[in-house]
C-alpha cells in the first residue's frame, strides 16, 4: 500500500487564512448589516447628543463619564443629520473599533500560542457571540461607550503579551498607554493595565540581559506616568477646565456605586446587586450553558498557557471578575470589559503548548483536552445562529412605531403618559406632550413593564383597574394603552 504524500506546507496555511476571512466576514456582516436601523436607548442618545456638543465646544454634558468614547462617536458626525441617518453615522466608528478588535485579539491569541487555532477561535469568538444582555445585538452596533473601550483594553492585552514574549520594555508604556485610552473611554478600562503585572514580577524574579531591577523599577513608575498623562490628555479640549471635568468624572462613579442603581435582575428589582449579577447578565445572551463553556475554556486556557504568558490575560480577568463580584452596582453591560481577556483565554484551551513546555504531562492526556475544548464550542453553536438571525431581522424603535401608531390614529395632540425610556420618548416623540402621572381616563400610556417597576411606577395597580377598559398594542417591548372608545 503506498503512503499518500504529505501536504506541503502551504495547504495548511492557505486553510487558515480561508477560515480566518470567512470568520472575518461574518463578524463584518453581523457588526454593519442594518447598522443605523435599530432603534436607541437612553445612554446611546445621551452620548450621541453629548458628541454633538462637544462639537459645538460644550464639554459640559455627560461629564459623568470620560470624555474619549463621546470623541470617537463624534467622528461619525456632520451637520444636518438627524434621526435614524444620524444614529447610523454616529454608530459607524464604533462599529469600526469593534470589528478591528477581532483582529487584535486574533493576533494577541497568536502571539501568545504561537497556535493557528486558538487565534482563529479568539477572533471567532469576538466577531461571532452577541455581547449585549437584554438585546439581540452586540454592544459595538450601537453608539455606547463600550465598543471603544473593549478596543482599547484588547490594545493594551496586546502590547502586554508582546512584553512578556519579548523581554523588552519598550512594550510597557504601549500596554499602560492603550489601558490609559481605555479608562478615557470609560473608568472600567483601566483594569488593562494590570496585564502587565505577570511582566514585571518576571521581570523582577528574572531580569532579562540589560534589564536591572531599578531599571524595572522606574519603568513601572513611568506607566504610571504614561497611563495617568494619556488619561488627562483626552480632557484637553476643557482647557481650563479639564482638571474640573476629571474631578467631577472620578466624583460621580464613585457616588453612583454608593448610591446604586434600580436593576431588575431574576425577577426582583433591587438597588445593590448580588455578587453573581454580572454572570446573570451574561447569561441573557449566551444562556447558562453558553456561560459556563466560555468561562470553563477560559479557566483551561489560563492553566494550560499559565507559564507561556496566559496570567497576562488571567491578571485582569481575575480582578475584574472580583471588583464586579464585590460592587453593588452591576449594570447589564459592565461585565463586558472581561470579554477581550475572556475570548482570548477560551480560546488558547483548544491547543497545548509544544512537546518541551508539555513534557511532564502524556501527549495523550493534551489530545483529549483540546478535542473536549473544540467540542464544547458546539454548545455556542445555537446562539451564534440566533444572533444572525436577529441581526437579519434587525426592527426600527418600538417608539418609532409608536408615533406612527399615534398618528395614524389622529393623537398626535394627545398628553402620553410615558413609564418607559424618557430619553428615547422624547428622541422619538418630541412633539407630543409627555407626563410621568397615571393616564387620565381618556389619556394614553406607554409602558415598559420592566423599567416602570425598576422606577417605582404604579403599573401593577393602575393596570387592575384600567387595562381592562383599554385596547392594549404591543409594539416590541412596549405596550400602548389606548382607550376602548378613542379620545373625544
Amino acid at each position: 500500500m503506498t503512503r499518500r504524500p504529505p501536504r506541503p506546507a502551504w495547504w495548511g496555511l492557505g486553510a487558515a487564512v480561508l477560515v480566518g476571512v470567512a470568520l472575518a466576514g461574518l463578524g463584518g456582516w453581523l457588526t454593519f448589516h442594518r447598522l443605523g436601523v435599530s432603534g436607541a436607548a437612553s445612554d446611546e442618545i445621551v452620548y450621541v447628543t453629548s458628541a454633538q456638543a462637544y462639537l459645538r465646544g460644550d464639554f459640559s454634558a455627560n461629564a459623568e463619564h470620560p470624555p474619549l468614547g463621546k470623541w470617537i462617536i463624534a467622528l461619525g458626525l456632520r451637520p444636518g443629520l438627524e434621526g435614524q441617518e444620524l444614529l447610523g453615522a454616529a454608530r459607524l466608528p464604533v462599529a469600526v473599533l469593534g470589528w478591528l478588535t477581532g483582529l487584535v485579539l486574533t493576533a494577541t491569541a497568536w502571539l501568545l500560542t504561537r497556535r493557528v487555532v486558538p487565534a482563529l477561535a479568539a477572533g471567532g469568538l469576538w466577531w461571532l457571540l452577541p455581547g449585549a444582555a437584554g438585546s439581540p445585538h452586540d454592544l459595538v452596533r450601537v453608539a455606547m461607550l463600550d465598543g471603544p473601550m473593549m478596543f482599547f483594553v484588547a490594545v493594551s492585552l496586546l502590547m502586554s503579551v508582546l512584553a512578556w514574549r519579548t523581554r523588552q520594555l519598550r512594550w510597557w508604556p504601549l500596554a499602560a498607554a492603550a489601558a490609559g485610552l481605555a479608562a478615557a473611554t470609560k473608568l472600567p478600562g483601566g483594569v488593562a493595565l494590570l496585564g502587565l503585572a505577570p511582566v514585571v514580577l518576571l521581570a523582577l524574579v528574572r531580569p532579562a540581559p540589560g534589564a536591572a531591577r531599578s531599571k524595572v523599577v522606574l519603568t513601572v513608575l513611568g506607566c504610571g506616568l504614561v497611563m495617568g498623562l494619556t488619561f488627562l490628555a483626552t480632557y484637553l479640549p476643557a482647557g481650563s477646565g479639564a482638571v474640573a471635568w476629571a474631578r467631577e468624572t472620578f466624583a460621580f462613579q464613585l457616588d453612583h456605586a454608593a448610591d446604586g442603581h434600580p436593576v431588575e435582575i431574576a425577577g426582583r428589582v433591587v438597588t445593590d446587586s448580588p455578587w453573581w449579577a454580572a454572570w446573570w447578565w451574561q447569561a441573557r445572551y449566551l444562556r447558562w450553558p453558553g456561560v459556563v463553556v466560555l468561562w470553563g475554556l477560559a479557566v483551561v486556557g489560563l492553566l494550560r498557557w499559565g507559564h507561556r504568558g496566559a496570567w497576562v490575560l488571567g491578571a485582569p480577568l481575575l480582578a475584574g471578575s472580583l471588583a464586579l463580584a464585590v460592587s453593588p452596582l452591576q449594570l447589564p453591560h459592565y461585565h463586558l470589559v472581561l470579554t477581550p481577556m475572556l475570548v482570548v483565554a477560551a480560546g488558547a484551551a483548544l491547543a497545548a503548548p509544544g512537546p518541551r513546555a508539555d513534557r511532564q504531562r502524556p501527549r495523550g492526556a493534551s489530545v483529549v483536552v483540546s478535542a473536549v475544548a473544540s467540542l464544547a464550542l458546539l454548545v455556542l453553536v445555537p446562539i451564534v445562529v440566533q444572533h444572525g438571525a436577529a441581526v437579519a431581522r434587525t426592527t426600527g424603535s418600538p417608539f418609532a412605531a409608536a408615533e406612527e401608531e399615534l398618528r395614524e390614529r389622529g393623537l398626535e395632540d394627545v398628553t402620553l403618559t410615558v413609564w418607559a425610556d424618557p430619553f428615547a420618548a422624547k428622541w422619538y416623540l418630541p412633539d407630543h406632550p409627555r407626563t410621568a402621572r397615571s393616564p387620565a381616563p381618556d389619556g394614553v400610556a406607554i409602558v415598559n413593564e420592566s423599567y416602570a417597576r425598576r422606577r417605582g411606577f404604579p403599573l401593577e395597580e393602575w393596570c387592575a383597574a384600567e387595562c381592562g377598559r383599554r385596547e392594549r398594542v404591543d409594539l416590541g417591548g412596549l405596550a400602548l394603552y389606548l382607550p376602548v372608545h378613542g379620545i373625544p
